[in-house]
């Protein structure tokens, strides 16, 4: 029988229980508990797992790295929604709104630090090669973060820049993750640059799903306010390619909307001009290519369809997903 995604999903969640902090201070570690219990679908540690198991590894040896996957992205989280004053993730208050800026910054650095612990439980060798790639993917999606927020004052930024960008803070995450599992597990290094390269264009089909949702999806769903990108001025593809589609006249309505100062009327009007454009639709099929780039680089590896069924159902979801 083959192996699932919620098997994974399931040991992940059964395992992290068992992740234990001290209690004091409790301003440090209440954060960090707060964060790592408030849910979410574990996919990018799941990706370690199902990665190394590919190649004949047992979750449980490749739960430390999978963890650090897990912690590394949560701090990510912690901190973006401290430069973004997002005030819900996950139908939940972030921690630098139930706490304050501080925790929110000292929490998200223990993560960080946490993080990189957990490959001293694997032999030298695959330590190495493991934060080899764990601290160049940390590096870019820093990169990437900022470039984000330069994007939100820049007037020059094309979809060619916000792809990159996008690959930097959001795709390489994933592509690390099946590249460190694929370490863990033995594998040979056309493979892992396979897998890399599957998780890197799944994880920029990912992020233009959630630009789609963040203004076409339900607050109920999402966890979060929806139209969050249009307040905060994000040059997302949908705003990019808005742009590059529009006629002048149209060019100037989207250009109005933006600059208006109440939120929900500039929510409202913004996504007015999108759908005017139909760039849900154009966004979609974009998400689309790559999408279809990583099921191709999934085909590389020559497994059975029985062994990567955790793969395409996972990257089935990424892409079908309305939260």
């Amino acid at each position: 029988m083959a192996t699932t995604l919620s098997f994974y999903q399931e040991f992940f969640n059964r395992s992290l229980q068992n992740y234990s902090l001290p209690n004091q201070p409790a301003g440090l570690y209440d954060p960090v508990r707060f964060t790592l219990q408030s849910g979410g679908k574990r996919l990018r540690p799941v990706l370690v797992l199902i990665s190394a198991g590919l190649f004949g590894s047992k979750p449980d040896k490749a739960f430390p790295a999978a963890l650090a996957i897990e912690l590394l992205h949560n701090f990510t989280l912690v901190h973006d929604d401290l430069m973004d004053q997002s005030t819900l993730r996950r139908g939940m208050a972030t921690v630098h709104t139930k706490w304050n800026p501080s925790a929110a910054i000292l929490s998200g650095d223990f993560l960080m630090i946490d993080a990189f612990r957990q490959f001293h439980h694997y032999p030298d060798s695959v330590q190495a090669s493991c934060l080899e790639v764990f601290c160049k993917m940390a590096v870019t999606i820093c990169e990437g973060q900022q470039e984000d927020i330069d994007f939100e004052t820049s007037e020059s930024v094309t979809i060619a820049n916000y792809l990159e960008m996008i690959r930097k803070k959001t795709a390489v995450l994933l592509g690390a993750s099946l590249r460190i599992g694929a370490i863990i597990g033995g594998s040979d290094e056309k493979k892992a640059v396979a897998l890399e390269r599957f998780g890197t264009n799944l994880g920029i089909a990912f992020q233009l799903q959630d630009d789609l949702l963040d203004t076409f999806g339900t607050s109920a769903e999402l966890g979060k306010r929806i139209g969050g990108d249009i307040l905060t001025n994000k040059k997302t593809y949908l705003i990019l390619k808005a742009i590059e589609s529009a006629n002048p006249l149209q060019r100037k309505s989207l250009s109005n909307a933006m600059a208006l100062t109440n939120p929900d009327k500039k929510i409202a009007q913004v996504t007015k001009c999108l759908n005017e454009l139909n760039i849900a639709a154009l966004t979609a099929e974009k998400m689309r290519e790559f999408h279809q780039l990583a099921m191709e680089d999934l085909k590389e590896l020559h497994f059975s369809e029985d062994s990567l069924l955790p793969l395409t159902e996972l990257s089935n979801l990424l892409v079908i997903r309305k939260s």
